[in-house]
């Protein structure tokens, strides 16, 4: 996913370095590409999570389901 930072973010940062495009331009690549690499690991985490949740959702259910039917 080729995702670029808004341009508003761009022009805080050219102002940040004093106006200096070529350092806002590698400034930017950079945090473009860490937003590349952790974007992989964010949707694997993301995943085991729902799995965990799923898991917890269903045992807590059948849970209270057992509980009220011997009620």
């Amino acid at each position: 996913m080729a995702d670029s930072i808004p341009r508003d973010v761009f022009l805080l940062l050219e102002t940040a370095l004093n106006q200096d495009r070529e350092k806002a331009e590698v400034f930017a690549k950079a945090i473009e590409g860490s937003i590349q690499d952790i974007e992989p690991q964010a949707e694997k985490h993301i995943s085991r999570k729902k799995g965990t949740i799923k898991a917890q959702l269903c045992n807590e259910l059948r849970t209270e389901l057992a509980t009220k039917e011997f009620v």
